[in-house]
């Protein structure tokens, strides 16, 4: 067929790909992948310099949750107000933060090490709480310390 290409494609049309390839250009992946590995390098070492001997493994991963929220909350606006480069954005907050915090631990964490129902609804929370005012109050911060000279 006279302008056809693969399988039926027109020609200068993007070929059809199953999978996030064919969405994403290759180096935004791997920009959030790695730091996906950096950001779950942090969360680990945090993990680690504060292990279940100096504080227990619920504060710790409130603690990587909500400082993760906070530094969201403030990087958007920051990366936004200056201009910052197409592969910063998918890097920092995807890939590092993104890794960095941690749902899955979090959700593991309530059924598997909660005492009973009220520690396991008062860890929940305290998360939620946590995490919601932790974002804005990155904003806010952001807001304060750009209007400085």
């Amino acid at each position: 067929m006279p302008g056809a290409g693969a399988k039926g494609q027109i020609r200068g049309q993007r070929p059809r790909v199953s999978g996030v390839t064919s969405r994403f250009p290759p180096r935004i992946l791997a920009v959030i992948a790695l730091g996906g590995v950096l950001g779950s390098l942090a969360r680990f070492a945090i993990a680690q310099a504060f292990g279940a001997d100096r504080l227990p493994i619920l504060a710790a991963t409130l603690m990587v949750n909500v400082v993760g929220a906070f530094a969201i909350g403030f990087a958007f606006p920051y990366l936004q107000s200056r201009n910052a480069s197409a592969l910063l954005q998918p890097f920092l907050i995807t890939g590092v933060l993104g890794g960095f915090t941690t749902f899955s631990a979090f959700a593991a964490e309530v059924v598997v090490t909660s005492d009973g129902a009220l520690t396991m609804l008062g860890y929940i929370a305290i998360t939620l709480i946590a995490g919601l005012l932790a974002v804005p109050l990155g904003v806010r911060v952001f807001q304060v310390t750009a209007r400085k000279p």
